[in-house]
């Protein structure tokens, strides 16, 4: 009889242990697999932050004067050899003061 309550006795605490371990593993690969993912995130981060940084250089390059002309060549557009002026019949509004 005591050799029967002795062998329960290891039977639960080798499935305590192992339960133990079991959780143990799951918390670890988890906490592992969580790394790995922020590390990807953190590199992807890196990247659309330069990537955004080239954007907003090629932006303002564009806007200059010269990259506009530049843009306007390679669409085939041509530089005019005369100024026109449009004349509007239109008076420009002038902002009122209503206060009394």
């Amino acid at each position: 009889m005591l050799l029967c309550n002795r062998m329960v006795c290891v039977l639960l605490l080798a499935l305590v242990v192992s339960s133990v371990l079991s959780v143990y593993v799951g918390a670890y690969a988890t906490a592992t697999e969580t790394g790995y993912r922020r590390s990807d995130l953190v590199s992807q981060l890196k990247s659309l932050r330069l990537e955004n940084e080239m954007l907003r250089l090629k932006l303002e390059e564009a806007r200059q004067p010269r990259g506009i002309a530049e843009f306007a060549l390679a669409s085939g557009m041509e530089q005019s050899k005369e100024m026109v002026y449009l004349k509007t019949n239109e008076q420009p509004k002038i902002a009122q003061n209503l206060a009394p």
